[in-house]
């Protein structure tokens, strides 16, 4: 009977433990549903109407468009993030971007086509005012902000994402945020293009589409999130009279979006095998390279569409053949050779017994910095030194029988002097060079007034000669 108890107490304990568990993980999904919730505050009327007005460009936009286009290229041109960041703030461009994702997300056509036609006006509009401005004032050196938007990387593909993703997710709330002047900076859609008319400008072809390459790539992915999302809120689609009009309008649609993600899809896996080498090359040079017995004048990793190369340059002893075969079999260890995202790598490495022209360049130009750089040190150590020489010229030696003679004075004019001493010390200074300070110290028989005492200070700088002469009390 006991035992019967027991059971029945086990199998009452178990089920409050399964409903307790149960319940929590109730509370816990309906916490999450909670937080994480976009549906609500969606307000897809006042959404519409804002990108729908947003995409419009004549008029006023187009010369926004046009200043924000020339502060972005004088950013540019003086390497100034402050002036880029500010040109983006004010740029129209992300309008017609959010409309195409609408339009698809919609089935509405007419905006589809509004959208692309005035976002490729934008963009010629962007292109011509920059390279106007970089032929009217031209930079002959390349600054590192235009650098920096010459190649897109894989981080750049999910700033597009995450940012596109937070303007549509702003854009469809009641509440209006400050969010889509932050996704504007985020995605920097500005600073490409201004950097494609550069090289428009310049007739540099590897800026000219590299450049517009990461614009294309961002603008792209920010339409794409705009356009998952939309559906995901369930905006209302556009209702046709006409079905076989209708049945048009989304397979117009479908191409439409065929013929974005595709491309950029390949785009995606094109950027994410670079940074896939990218990455693993540097641990292959940090580890297997740099690790050598000898001098490495330069390790690099060149990324190409068919065969990638890490090119060692050496300048100390040379690396034998056995050496250099045990590196190219290391490759494979290090996912560089044979994988899903790298096809083939090879290790090329310049070193005395077969040097390049390229080697012979590199090691002549750092003979000439080292040289250069000896000769700077060389010449600020001649100028500190005349510096120390010229102060120390201006520092007064006193005659001794100059002391001499004023002792007596001072014992005759100003008996309250007990001792002085007179010397020149060197003061420092926390924002200036170094200065010489000639000091007297003094101490008293008895202490005197302050007319008598600032009498006697004036009389010993004008005795000495020494308008700045300070004193101290001993």
């Amino acid at each position: 009977m006991q035992e019967q108890n027991l059971g029945e107490k086990i199998d009452q304990s178990k089920e409050k433990i399964q409903s307790t568990w149960a319940f929590f993980l109730k509370s816990l999904r309906d916490l999450g549903r909670q937080i994480l919730n976009l549906r609500d505050g969606v307000d897809p009327k006042g959404t519409i109407q804002g990108i729908k007005k947003d995409v419009e460009f004549n008029g006023y936009n187009v010369w926004i468009l046009i200043c924000s286009i020339f502060i972005a290229s004088i950013g540019l041109n003086t390497n100034s993030t402050a002036v880029i960041i500010g040109a983006m703030l004010i740029s129209p461009l992300m309008g017609p971007i959010l409309g195409m994702g609408l339009a698809i997300g919609t089935n509405d056509f007419r905006l589809l086509v509004k959208s692309m036609k005035n976002f490729g006006v934008m963009i010629v509009v962007s292109l011509i005012t920059s390279a106007l401005y970089f032929l009217i004032f031209p930079s002959y050196e390349v600054q590192s902000e235009i650098l920096a938007r010459t190649k897109p990387t894989i981080l750049d593909v999910f700033v597009a994402i995450f940012g596109g993703m937070a303007g549509i997710i702003a854009g469809s709330r009641k509440e209006k945020t400050n969010v889509i002047p932050g996704v504007a900076i985020a995605t920097a859609l500005m600073p490409p293009l201004c950097t494609a008319g550069f090289g428009l400008a310049t007739l540099n072809m590897q800026y000219l589409f590299g450049a517009f390459y990461l614009f294309t790539l961002n603008s792209v992915f920010i339409c794409l999130t705009t356009y998952v999302f939309i559906k995901y809120f369930r905006f209302p689609l556009k209702e046709f009279l006409n079905q076989k009009r209708e049945q048009r309008v989304k397979r117009l649609i479908m191409f439409f979006v065929l013929l974005a993600i595709i491309p950029s899809t390949f785009l995606f896996y094109s950027v994410l095998k670079e940074s896939y080498f990218k990455g693993k090359a540097k641990t292959y040079i940090k580890e297997k390279i740099r690790t050598l017995p000898t001098q490495i004048l330069k390790a690099e990793a060149i990324y190409t569409d068919t065969t990638n190369y890490i090119e060692v340059y050496v300048l100390g002893e040379p690396i034998s053949q056995e050496r250099i075969s045990s590196l190219s079999a290391a490759l494979k260890d290090y996912g560089l050779i044979n994988t899903f995202l790298v096809d083939q790598t090879k290790l090329l490495v310049h070193q005395n017994e077969n040097q390049t022209d390229e080697l012979k360049g590199m090691i002549s130009e750092l003979e000439t910095k080292f040289l250069k750089n000896s000769y700077e040190e060389n010449l600020k150590l001649l100028e500190e030194k005349d510096l120390q020489i010229n102060m120390l010229k201006k520092r007064t030696v006193l005659d001794t029988a100059l002391m001499h003679q004023l002792q007596k004075e001072i014992k005759i004019q100003y008996p309250f002097i007990k001792e002085f001493a007179i010397a020149s010390i060197d003061n420092f200074s926390l924002d200036s060079n170094l200065r010489p300070v000639e000091m007297m110290v003094l101490s008293f028989n008895k202490t005197p007034s302050t007319k008598l005492y600032d009498q006697f200070k004036k009389w010993v700088r004008v005795r000495l000669k020494k308008n700045e002469l300070e004193f101290f009390k001993r």
